[in-house]
Parts: C-alpha cells; sequence; structure tokens
C-alpha cells in the first residue's frame, strides 16, 4: 500500500474514532445528570464537552504514541 492510502484510512479511521467518543461520551454524560431542567441541561453540555475533550486528549495519545513506534 502507498503511504497515500495509508494516510487516507488513517484519517477515515481517526474521523470515526472522533464520532464514537463524542457520542459515547455524550450518553455517559446523559446518564450521570439526567437533565430534567434548562439549568441542569446546560449543566449536561458542560459535562458532555469536558468528558469528550478528555476522552479525545486519552485515545489520540494513544493513537499517536502508537503510531511513533511503527
Amino acid at each position: 500500500m502507498t503511504d497515500g492510502y495509508k494516510s487516507g484510512l488513517l484519517i477515515a479511521f481517526l474521523w470515526l474514532l472522533t464520532i464514537g467518543l463524542s457520542f459515547g461520551s455524550g450518553l455517559l454524560a446523559w446518564d450521570w445528570i439526567k437533565p430534567i431542567g434548562f439549568f441542569s441541561f446546560i449543566f449536561f453540555i458542560a459535562v458532555w464537552s469536558v468528558l469528550t475533550r478528555l476522552a479525545h486528549f486519552i485515545v489520540f495519545s494513544i493513537v499517536l504514541a502508537i503510531l511513533e513506534d511503527i
């Protein structure tokens, strides 16, 4: 495989991973907060964004560490 093909697959994988992490952290935040009003919904959005950032930082750090070894 060429480098262009491999990098294209990596980009597609990272996009799918981003969608999955965002969806998963949203479900986790929803189950944790269970918003019932306006302010609890605002708190849910804040928690969701923090969880998404943490998940991206952890997972992409692992992916980059693996890619450096290849």
